[in-house]
């Protein structure tokens, strides 16, 4: 189907986003590196920031993919069903790989119950939602998909309604609530997200970036937003240094999610990577970056057992090695085909929508209407 909405010069259209891959990466090892104990955290010190620059990557992408589908007459169950295609095949096989590295703990009297029940929960993506602990306890990240679940189910029904006077004011009440649950909190890693105690945080968290990252998206695709010439590779070190700063006062927290990571996702949709093995790098940061996300943290879970909480960066560059080349490997012999054969088996089940193949005869969509208007 063509693009419904005019494509000016120098703007992303029919592409992928090269540079919003590499920050993804980016973000993915800040995520993993996190999670290998108390002294790490004291060095990646805001590496819990990565996953709200994921939730606002992920509103620039998803606009960008399905808003239009979506306003031309798509169905809600429609665009779900795509995201689960998306989300499914790895989360299940972190799940898998959470159980497995539980059950090894467990057979080795390190602290794991009821593995077999909190697997099958796993498998059926059901959080624990009222439990002492992670909402997934197999696999703690996990409880990000759960939020991005929530905020893409959101979005699929609210799209055709979503101009940008409404698109605003939710964005204006979300930050608003953000700050005030981290005045309350204390700081906004207090907010949360992982566990049953604070799993509304999380939703809180993605529904301020995802509907941000929409928005840009709109600024972009109607030539709004700035267009400074800056490097790609400049942007991806100002966000993975921004993980790395120790500065421990929640207004950094929320000058970063409000301010710097929506400036650099502006600056990152003006300035693509230049050359052949440049984009090459960006995409294979974007390739690993989702698997790398759900297969690490079982195993850092093995080797802070292994270790007794004392990784040095000797075995932690190693974990990172091991951890990318498995995302790796997840994301080429099981994400890729495995989606491609949920692809072909969804267009043989399901026929074209007639509202979208009537969409196809105008030049001109609802969204790029709304996106141009200054409301």
């Amino acid at each position: 189907m063509p693009r419904l909405w005019p494509a000016e010069a120098g703007l992303i259209t029919d592409r992928r986003f090269h540079s919003l891959e590499g920050l993804r990466g980016l973000a993915a090892i800040a995520v993993a590196l996190t999670h290998l104990g108390l002294s790490w955290r004291h060095i990646v010190c805001h590496g819990y920031l990565a996953v709200d620059l994921f939730f606002l990557i992920s509103g620039v992408v998803l606009g960008h993919a399905y808003e239009e589908r979506l306003v031309a007459g798509w169905r809600p169950m429609q665009f779900l069903a795509a995201r689960v295609r998306r989300l499914a095949p790895l989360y299940l096989l972190g799940a898998l790989w959470g159980g497995a590295c539980a059950f090894i703990l467990a057979w080795y009297g390190v602290g794991q119950s009821h593995v077999g029940l909190k697997l099958l929960l796993a498998l059926s993506f059901a959080p624990l939602l009222f439990s002492a602990g992670p909402i997934y306890p197999l696999n703690a990240p996990s409880w990000s998909l759960f939020d991005e679940f929530v905020i893409n189910a959101v979005f699929g029904f609210v799209a055709p309604m979503l101009n940008a006077r409404r698109l605003k004011i939710a964005l204006g009440a979300a930050f608003f609530a953000l700050c005030v649950a981290t005045f309350f909190a204390g700081s906004f890693a207090a907010v949360g997200g992982a566990e049953a105690t604070d799993w509304p945080g999380g939703i809180l968290r993605a529904a301020f970036s995802f509907p941000l990252g929409l928005l840009l998206h709109r600024w972009h695709i109607a030539g709004r937003l700035p267009r400074p010439k800056v490097s790609a590779w400049l942007v991806a070190a100002i966000v993975f240094g921004s993980f790395f700063v120790p500065v421990e006062t929640p207004l950094y927290d929320l000058a970063l999610v409000g301010l710097l990571y929506p400036g650099l996702i502006v600056v990152a949709l003006a300035n693509e990577p230049r050359g052949e093995l440049p984009v090459r790098l960006f995409n294979l940061a974007g390739l690993i970056s989702y698997p790398l996300y759900v297969l690490h943290w079982p195993l850092a879970q093995l080797l802070r057992a292994a270790t007794a909480d004392s990784i040095g960066l000797s075995a932690g560059l190693g974990f990172l090695a091991l951890a990318v080349l498995l995302a790796y490997l997840a994301a080429r012999f099981w994400d890729t085909p495995v989606r491609a054969w949920l692809r072909r088996h969804s267009r043989r089940a399901t026929p074209p929508s007639a509202a979208l193949t009537k969409s196809e005869e105008n030049p001109v969509s609802a969204l790029a209407e709304r996106a141009s208007s200054p409301l």
